[in-house]
């Protein structure tokens, strides 16, 4: 069984855990450190043209476009420069 992203999305917002979870978002980049993936033109293509940065805390990556947290992901080495 699978549950789609809006199930996720709403799940959260309806129990309250997504205000739960916000702080632990933005710690990622309060603590994290700035990288940059190692095909940025690609990323740029796949994204719309829209610029982002990507702060890394652990094994977590939080992608920022403009002052909107748009995703986080696990952190691959191989996807990022300088590993």
């Amino acid at each position: 069984m699978k549950i789609s992203d809006h199930c996720f999305t709403r799940y959260l917002e309806r129990t309250g855990a997504i205000k739960r979870f916000r702080q632990k978002i933005l710690q990622i980049i309060e603590h994290g450190e700035e990288i940059e993936p190692k095909h940025g033109a690609l990323k740029l293509l796949n994204h719309k043209m829209q610029k982002a940065t990507y702060y890394r805390y652990n094994q977590l990556v939080a992608v920022v476009v403009d002052d909107t947290v748009v995703t986080v992901m696990l952190y691959s080495k191989e996807k990022w420069k300088g590993e």
